[in-house]
């Protein structure tokens, strides 16, 4: 039969001569009512130890993990361990375990508690009651009991705190969302929801979904959140004219330096496939937004008539008869309207192309190298700059504010 409940419980000697703890002790078993126990016991609380179990009927399973030292915190915390696995290892789940702490050094003590916070353990139990000269008189015990959760929570406010700075938003907020507000205090049950504000945020932010993200900061308003993790109220406010462009498929400086800050955060992450795609739609946008900007034209919707006569036969046509040209032919269409930025482009960023088409994210099946990825970015960057000589502080204001200082923009 499967286990239902396992207990722990440090045994000592007690406080005084004439005081045997077994019988409080005993008393707490009973009450917990586990299929399985463990005692943590040194030499001198071993009888103690036996008497509990004599005095105990219905466990099925006892066992106990010796201690050499009681006052040895470090390996009082490694035998509690020790313990609490031994109820694992017979099949129970880390909630359905106590660790009663009542007996035994303090060291003994607070490494059973240590251990149970830990190992996620269901509960933490006390013995208390009315007292005569610092023991409790028999007949007054009650049981308290504390959920481990309730520290684990911090800890896990914490834990997505880092998870935000690694990038890992939706891990984050389903961490976030498993904290228990009632075992929190009034601060930091603000401090979590603004950590499960910032997650989402920073995620559509990531997926560029601009508007999604500025309406999350902007509820973010004198929230306590870590200032770090806090942007910029006026990189905020660019935030919805980079959507409004995205929505309205018209190329700005501001959109291209938001894609490349994301293609730094692929870099940053290790993932070169992912940065070589956004660096290929960037150098892409880049053609785009200067076809439109100075001559209204669309390479997915060029206007032939407009075009130089050298660049007419650059265009196919599509299912819907209209003219479109690629990436590297939209850099030859610069090129006849005698724009600088069309050789320059043959010069810097097109040797990383095939590349990206030998990519297994595009038409290939090898796998993109950092030293690739890396030269992509800085060779598109200083293109960049012939046309946006500002792109490094666009960059950089658009880019998640932990991450300014890390992000790769130069060669060393």
């Amino acid at each position: 039969m499967t286990p239902r409940r396992g207990m722990v419980l440090t045994v000592g000697t007690g406080t005084r001569p004439d005081v045997d703890m077994s019988a409080p002790l005993a008393r707490s078993v009973r009450e917990a009512n586990p299929d399985r126990v463990v005692l943590v016991i040194t030499e001198e609380s071993a009888p103690v130890a036996r008497r509990v179990r004599e005095q105990v009927s219905g466990v099925e399973r006892w066992h106990e993990v010796p201690l050499a030292s009681a006052d040895d915190i470090g390996e009082a915390f490694q035998a509690c361990i020790k313990a609490i696995r031994w109820l694992l290892g017979e099949g129970l789940q880390p909630d359905q375990v106590t660790a009663d702490y009542t007996s035994g050094t303090k060291s003994m003590t607070a490494g059973l508690a240590l251990a149970a916070v830990a190992l996620r353990c269901g509960s933490l139990r006390y013995i208390a009651g009315e007292r005569d000269t610092g023991v409790v008189v028999s007949g007054t015990e009650r049981f308290l009991v504390t959920p481990p959760a309730a520290v684990l929570a911090l800890d896990d406010l914490r834990l997505t705190e880092e998870l935000i700075r690694r990038l890992q938003f939706d891990t984050a907020q389903r961490v976030c969302e498993a904290v228990n507000v009632h075992l929190l205090l009034y601060d930091d049950r603000q401090r979590r929801d603004a950590l499960l504000t910032l997650a989402r945020a920073y995620e559509f932010w990531d997926r560029f979904r601009h508007h999604e993200a500025v309406d999350r900061f902007q509820s973010l308003r004198d929230a306590p959140a870590p200032p770090d993790l806090l942007p910029d109220r006026r990189t905020v406010q660019r935030l919805k004219p980079i959507g409004d462009a995205a929505y309205m498929d018209v190329p700005t400086s501001d959109l291209l330096a938001d894609l490349i800050a994301n293609a730094q955060r692929r870099l940053l992450e290790g993932r070169w496939d992912d940065a070589v795609a956004r660096l290929y739609r960037a150098a892409e946008m880049l053609a785009q937004m200067v076809l439109w900007e100075r001559y209204r034209q669309r390479t997915g919707d060029l206007d032939l008539d407009r075009l130089p006569e050298a660049a007419r036969s650059l265009a196919q046509t599509d299912a819907e008869g209209r003219a479109r040209v690629g990436l590297e032919r939209a850099y030859r269409v610069l090129e006849a309207y005698g724009e600088r930025l069309g050789q320059r482009f043959y010069e810097t960023v097109r040797r990383y192309l095939s590349q990206r088409n030998d990519s297994i994210l595009a038409h290939g099946q090898k796998p993109v190298g950092r030293e690739a990825a890396e030269g992509f970015l800085y060779s598109l960057l200083a293109l960049v700059r012939d046309e946006v000589p500002d792109i490094d502080e666009r960059v950089r204001a658009l880019q998640f504010p932990w991450l300014v200082a890390e992000s790769p923009s130069r060669r060393e």
